[in-house]
């Protein structure tokens, strides 16, 4: 008796979702932090080799990116000057970059998204794009 009910109210809040109704439809209100599934050490991992291959996938639509190489080197015992007006540079140049990504990193961890841990938004990220992970 109670399946059927059960099955009787998913139905027609099935049917009720996919009626168009006047003025409007039917709409989510807020955004989903996570859902209510427990976060065991097999979603972590469906999770990270989702992540690990969304991240490939998009690199490979991205643009080629220019690989900034270190300049080579002076010989050290021709030119003392040219080789430590080399090494300033490089370390500076070292100290830009992480300067750069640290002021990235922190943009992005101030995104309120980013400030609860990831692992609840497993289950939740996974199951938005149709990923199987209990398989």
């Amino acid at each position: 008796m109670s399946e059927m009910i059960l099955n009787g109210r998913r139905g027609f809040l099935r049917g009720l979702v996919t009626r168009p109704l006047i003025g409007g439809g039917v709409a989510l209100i807020g955004a989903p932090s996570a859902v209510a599934e427990p976060v065991t050490p097999a979603l972590i991992d469906a999770y990270d080799r989702f992540l690990a291959a969304e991240r490939n996938l998009l690199r490979e639509e991205m643009p080629a990116r220019e690989m900034v190489r270190p300049r080579r080197p002076p010989n050290r015992s021709d030119d003392e000057e040219a080789y430590s007006r080399w090494a300033r540079e490089t370390v500076a140049a070292h100290a830009a970059f992480v300067q750069a990504h640290e002021a990235r990193w922190a943009v992005t961890r101030a995104m309120p998204v980013f400030r609860l841990p990831a692992s609840p938004r497993a289950a939740l990220v996974l199951s938005a794009v149709g990923c199987d992970w209990r398989a």
